[in-house]
């Protein structure tokens, strides 16, 4: 058999390519029987923002999402840097803090960031009372989780969001209510108030 450099090349990146893939799934006897996602793509499947102003939490969230599967699109301890990162990265979720200590508040970064770029949020803040629960919910988030919260929520809620934010854009149509004006008025007999 011939020696293949593109081959060897490749092999060799996709056992750089991340610690969630286990390379004997993908190459066997030096060929390459498939290729993950995450390398095709250059990313992982979930690529998470993490919008948190206090650097340490901030870390140790990556910390526990990189043990939970997910992978971290990036670190945002500013409102402005959210922002910007969504704008010029897309990433598939933001995790965001609330209370960012600066003159916009997580509320405002997750508003911004869904309506200009669809990106699905989930609020994980010590936070809760009534008044800032209606606030969070203006901001039209998948989820709401009060800190501290177990391995196994964040990662149901992650999951349940990605789940739910795909079957909707890919049903929106679907979902969306029809153009015609139908009145039913009995069981056999509709009568179509649009009829040309």
């Amino acid at each position: 058999e011939k020696f293949n450099p593109y081959m060897e090349a490749l092999i060799e990146n996709l056992y750089k390519c991340t610690d969630r893939i286990k390379i004997d799934e993908f190459v066997k006897n030096g060929k390459i029987i498939a290729l993950p996602v995450q390398f095709i793509r250059g990313k992982t499947i979930d690529d998470v923002l993490i919008v948190e102003d206090e650097p340490i939490l901030a870390m140790a969230m990556e910390v526990k999402l990189k043990k939970l599967g997910f992978g971290i699109s990036a670190i945002a301890t500013t409102p402005e840097n959210a922002i910007l990162h969504a704008n010029n990265h897309h990433p598939d979720l933001a995790l965001i803090d609330i209370n960012l200590n600066a003159s916009k508040s997580g509320i405002d970064v997750a508003s911004h960031i869904w309506k200009n770029f669809n990106i699905p949020v989930i609020f994980l803040t010590s936070y809760y009372n009534d008044k800032i629960l209606n606030q969070a919910m203006q901001a039209e988030p998948y989820a709401y989780l009060i800190k501290p919260c177990r391995n196994e929520e964040l990662k149901a809620a992650i999951n349940t969001t990605m789940h739910k934010h795909q079957f909707f854009f890919k049903n929106k149509n679907l979902l969306e209510p029809t153009k015609n004006k139908i009145i039913y008025l009995s069981k056999d007999i509709k009568f179509d108030l649009i009829s040309e």
